[in-house]
């Protein structure tokens, strides 16, 4: 209630109550019974996934849960609900990337990329549209793109929820440098919602 999300995961074990105990409660709060979510569980019984839907659950996706499966429900849930939904998936990417520009080299951190571009952060941004490449570093193998500058975010301008620097859009990428990419982001994914739930674990333990 302080807070608001988006979206909502359960899973059907948990401790001390239950998922669907849970998902009772939401749905009879008011205030927040319009919160779509969404299931992640290893249980398979068709009664709990049938009472979960009955109840409005936005959809039950059995684990272990691949991450493209995960990605397209949530923007299948966003884009039901009238939000913006992204074509790619993204991960968190902080690393030293190169960019070269008219002939001048740039090291710029990144942070984050996509299957489709990469967003760099630099005090004073390149105009919209300019033509760069760039080489990034994927599990030591070194991937060489080219793009263009399709939106730049100044310094003390807008929110802050971006760094200064520029998004760059990927043109042209080969069918084996888009899977190179797309491999490398489900493993950040799927490596941070690993860390997730380990921190998670650790921080109730630690309570306890």
């Amino acid at each position: 209630r302080k807070s608001e999300p988006h979206l909502i995961l359960l899973d059907v074990n948990m401790n001390p109550t239950d998922g669907v105990s849970v998902f009772r409660r939401l749905k009879e709060d008011e205030q927040i019974s319009h919160i779509p979510v969404i299931f992640l569980s290893s249980v398979s019984d068709a009664e709990i996934i049938r009472t979960c839907r009955d109840m409005g659950c936005f959809d039950f996706i059995l684990k272990p849960v691949r991450i493209r499966v995960l990605h397209g429900t949530i923007e299948r849930c966003f884009s039901f609900r009238g939000g913006m939904s992204r074509k790619h998936l993204r991960a968190a990417f902080h690393k030293k990337v190169s960019l070269m520009h008219e002939g001048r080299q740039y090291q710029l951190f990144s942070e984050s990329l996509s299957g489709g571009g990469i967003y760099l952060r630099k005090d004073v941004p390149l105009p919209v549209g300019s033509k760069v490449e760039v080489t990034l570093l994927l599990d030591n193998t070194p991937v060489h793109v080219t793009g263009s500058v399709i939106y730049t975010r100044e310094l003390f301008t807008g929110s802050f929820d971006l760094p200064p620097g520029m998004a760059i859009e990927f043109k042209g990428l080969g069918r084996h440098e888009h899977q190179q990419l797309n491999d490398y982001i489900e493993k950040l994914l799927a490596r941070d919602i690993t860390e997730g739930r380990e921190l998670s674990r650790h921080s109730v333990e630690h309570v306890g």
